[in-house]
């Protein structure tokens, strides 16, 4: 954990179920009223719904009951341009998973109260706005927020710790203490291609074991500067440092929850949420050669080992190739396993 770091236990609960992997990050719509430069979302104005488990209630009924999750959070896009339908939503999976803790994400621009007070009747715990996505200061974001403060057990503030807001955010500060809005979620600060701040200094960390992003070097230090004011101000919300590290960690336990999930029987899953087997082909391969017979999908089973099952014996007599084979499981069930890395052991 980071110095400037919450414990664990003083987050929001929907926090705390996203670090150990047991949270579904529901995607009602990719539709918009704002226009961040740092919006991370791989689709733009387009109104369709996306979630690991699939886009429709039942069968993404199905797998929550199968995972086990813990928490169930909506979000865009801009959650409030499809409304009726994350009332339908939100009723539907409250009724069967009652035990889960749900919340939602919005600019606050098109909420009103009494959109505020339907979620709030139907089961959302929790309120999360992008202030940033407004500019931080809009007096009418933050009479919205003062009376979500009011109506649902928390409310949050969750943005991207960006350094050069820092001064426009410091005053604002105060006013979230004033409204009672409970957490604070600075994000480290991940660039996109079309940011308009993508001359700032960036560095590149591999999240899932595969995917290369760019953030802001100068963000964790922007963060711990807005923790040690919150401090020196007494302000009382709870601040998260949800570092791109935190994330890798809750990736993991993502690996590990879905690895689970989704492993055929010839697999094991290793401490990492890494899906490791063994094979074992009849005749002699280099690891190209391994490489260009697994791209072909059309493998069968029977050529699989569970390395648990593995006879250390075989290693030594077999004439054709052992290989051991380690793959990212599937994020969601529409993708398949990527492999990780190849290694002969014969």
């Amino acid at each position: 954990m980071d110095a400037f770091s919450t414990s664990h236990s003083r987050l929001s609960r929907g926090c705390q179920t996203c670090q150990q992997g047991k949270w579904l990050c529901i995607f009602l719509t990719y539709l918009c009223d704002a226009k961040c430069a740092f919006c991370p979302a791989p689709f733009k104005q387009l109104d369709t719904t996306v979630s690991a488990f699939g886009n429709d209630l039942p069968t993404l009924s199905k797998y929550l009951e199968e995972a086990s999750f813990e928490g169930i959070s909506f979000s865009g896009g801009e959650v409030l341009l499809a409304y009726d339908r994350l009332v339908t939503w939100l009723t539907y999976l409250k009724q069967r998973f009652p035990h889960c803790y749900f919340w939602a994400y919005t600019n606050g621009i098109a909420i009103e109260e009494s959109h505020m007070a339907m979620l709030a009747r139907e089961g959302l715990n929790e309120l999360r706005f992008n202030i940033a996505a407004t500019n931080y200061h809009s007096a009418s974001i933050l009479n919205k927020i003062k009376t979500a403060a009011r109506i649902f057990e928390h409310v949050a503030v969750e943005i991207p710790s960006i350094p050069d807001d820092y001064p426009t955010l410091e005053p604002v500060l105060h006013v979230l203490d004033e409204i009672k809005v409970e957490y604070l979620n600075l994000h480290e600060y991940i660039v996109v291609d079309e940011d308009s701040r993508a001359g700032a200094r960036t560095g590149t960390f591999t999240m899932n074991k595969e995917s290369v992003v760019r953030y802001d070097v100068d963000s964790l230090a922007n963060t711990q500067r807005i923790v040690s004011y919150c401090g020196e101000q007494k302000l009382r919300v709870v601040v998260n440092n949800c570092t791109l590290r935190q994330k890798e960690n809750q990736m993991r336990q993502r690996r590990l929850v879905m690895g689970r999930m989704l492993k055929q029987q010839y697999d094991k899953v290793t401490e990492d949420g890494i899906l490791e087997t063994f094979l074992i082909y009849p005749k002699r391969l280099t690891n190209v050669e391994v490489l260009n017979l697994l791209s072909r999908n059309n493998i069968g089973c029977d050529y699989f080992a569970h390395p648990d099952s593995l006879d250390s014996g075989l290693v030594a007599r077999h004439p054709g190739t052992i290989a051991k084979l380690q793959f990212v499981p599937p994020m969601s069930i529409h993708e398949k396993r990527k492999l990780h890395r190849v290694q002969l052991v014969n």
